[in-house]
């Protein structure tokens, strides 16, 4: 028989679950790590759930929730500078449990419904089957994100663009690489710049953001990595990367406007390959001037999906009780 339990995130018994859940996880990534988790608690000063899929008295599937309310109801939201929910599951649901709906997916999907009056979860790439979700009436949105398989430096300027192997050959030598965690916050601020040229709002403040690098860069999970030009202490493009098993995470990055990019980059991936990585996830290929740029690395396109559900009949009394108000 398959449950759901739903327990607290600040239970160290209940931590230590989950953290066996994620080992053995199919579906886990660096965004469901307790060491992640914990940081992004203590960063948005917003409490966490877990949600246990339970068989058999074994913990075989869950979810950790960041608590977001809007007046009254509780709401589960993508969690700032998150692109995926944090799930874990020792197997995706079988073909045959989804068409019965007795999937894991559809007990989780139960036990979230009765207690958020919305839903919006970002699904990591490994889900390729929603169909327990929208049967039951959720949304499914397709997205993108590029994945860079990590080669060596030869092999890798082989598979670029020409113009980006042009222009990271004829620059890289302007540039020193280095490996600082004290440069976050000079990588912050060019983060937020980006944000700025873009006329987009940045997830998290500039503290915020920077705290969140530095929990992080201290547990061991996140490296801090940037280039400045040749006698030069000022960083010209810099990123803060996560690393989950063989996956490196392009998590907080920017740049001044030139190569800059490109060349880390470049330096990067021949650090990142004698590490023993084997792919650089870009999170995302979803905003056309960022995804071209990322396009020109040669990585492989791939899909997930964002799923929502929202509980129509509340959220119709609530408009009309504004309604009324209004007069």
């Amino acid at each position: 028989m398959i449950a759901f339990e739903s327990v607290p995130f600040s239970d160290s018994i209940e931590r230590s679950r989950w953290t066996s859940l994620e080992k053995r996880s199919v579906i886990a990534t660096a965004f469901s790590s307790e060491a992640y988790v914990s940081a992004l608690s203590e960063v948005t000063g917003r409490s966490v759930d877990l949600t246990f899929i339970v068989k058999d008295g074994r913990d075989i599937a869950g979810l950790v929730s960041l608590q977001s309310k809007s007046g009254p109801l509780d709401r589960l939201i993508p969690a700032p500078l998150t692109p995926f929910s944090a799930f874990a599951a020792e197997s995706l649901p079988a073909s045959a449990e989804v068409h019965a709906h007795s999937s894991w997916l559809d007990v989780l999907s139960e036990a979230l419904v009765s207690r958020y009056s919305t839903i919006d979860l970002m699904l990591p790439p490994p889900f390729v089957d929603v169909r327990a979700l929208q049967w039951q009436g959720w949304t499914a949105s397709p997205l993108y994100t590029f994945h860079l398989p990590i080669l060596s430096e030869e092999s890798a300027l082989s598979a670029w663009s020409e113009s980006t192997s042009r222009r990271f050959r004829k620059s890289r030598d302007n540039f020193d690489l280095r490996t600082e965690p004290l440069d976050v916050e000079k990588i912050v601020r060019l983060c937020h710049a980006g944000y700025a040229r873009n006329d987009k709002k940045a997830p998290l403040s500039s503290e915020q953001m920077t705290r969140f690098a530095k929990s992080l860069l201290e547990s061991g999970m996140a490296q801090c990595w940037s280039i400045s030009e040749k006698d030069s202490d000022n960083i010209s493009a810099g990123i803060v990367i996560l690393k989950h098993e063989q996956t490196a995470v392009y998590w907080i990055a920017g740049s001044e406007p030139g190569p800059a990019m490109t060349v880390l980059l470049g330096l990067l991936i021949s650090v990142l390959h004698q590490d023993g990585i084997s792919v650089l996830d870009f999170l995302g290929a979803n905003t056309p001037s960022i995804a071209e740029f990322k396009r020109r690395f040669n990585p492989e396109l791939t899909p997930y999906f964002r799923v929502r559900y929202t509980r129509g009949g509340l959220l119709k009394i609530l408009q009309s009780t504004v309604r009324a108000f209004r007069g």
